[in-house]
């Protein structure tokens, strides 16, 4: 109870009894049914979650043991993720701004890190915040959805957001001067309560 409805690979991992490696197989043979969260990354859905037949974990076993090891001195992205006591996507973010190093490894372009870098890394500093509000919060504010405040912030209709552990977090300064799309207006409320009044 209390669950939410994806899992991670970690989860996925523990509960099969396999390695991180075994579970990238099987989702790339299509055994886990694959969602989006409201972060926005892709999570098996812990609804669907059931354990594949033997024989799909063997051939996942078979397929994960094919798979170029690193080479001495280096760890793949989950490896990284474990020794560094953090999500998956954090490395793969890290890494993308530039801030963990890493390099491709073999055909399928495997990203490895050295160990000594991953040793060495020091997390950033979490951004201040207090001039920012929540997602959760700028929905009471403007009354609308998390879809909507998500498609008005790829839109950039919201300033520049800062993300900060998946979560985005809105200036104050522009949710608070943000004037609603006209679209996403209801001139017509009025009207219609008019209507209905008027005995329709």
């Amino acid at each position: 109870h209390g669950l939410g409805p994806t899992m991670n690979m970690r989860e996925a991992a523990a509960a099969l009894g396999v390695s991180f490696d075994v579970v990238r197989a099987l989702i790339r043979k299509g055994h886990f049914k694959m969602i989006q969260n409201k972060e926005g990354h892709k999570m098996i859905e812990r609804a669907s979650f059931v354990r594949p037949p033997a024989q799909a974990i063997a051939a996942a076993k078979v397929a994960a043991e094919g798979d170029s090891p690193p080479p001495p001195g280096y760890i793949g992205t989950m490896a990284a993720a474990i020794r560094l006591d953090c999500a998956y996507h954090h490395i793969l973010k890290w890494n993308k701004q530039g801030l963990l190093p890493g390099q491709r490894s073999d055909k399928r372009g495997k990203l490895i890190f050295k160990i000594s870098d991953v040793a060495a890394f020091k997390r950033p500093a979490p951004p201040d915040l207090s001039e920012h509000y929540t997602t959760t919060e700028v929905c009471e504010m403007l009354g609308v959805s998390q879809p909507t405040v998500r498609q008005w912030r790829r839109e950039g209709r919201l300033g520049q957001p800062v993300e900060h552990d998946a979560a985005f977090y809105y200036p104050k300064k522009d949710v608070d001067s943000f004037v609603r799309p006209e679209s996403r207006r209801r001139p017509y409320t009025s009207n219609l309560m008019g209507l209905v009044k008027g005995g329709m």
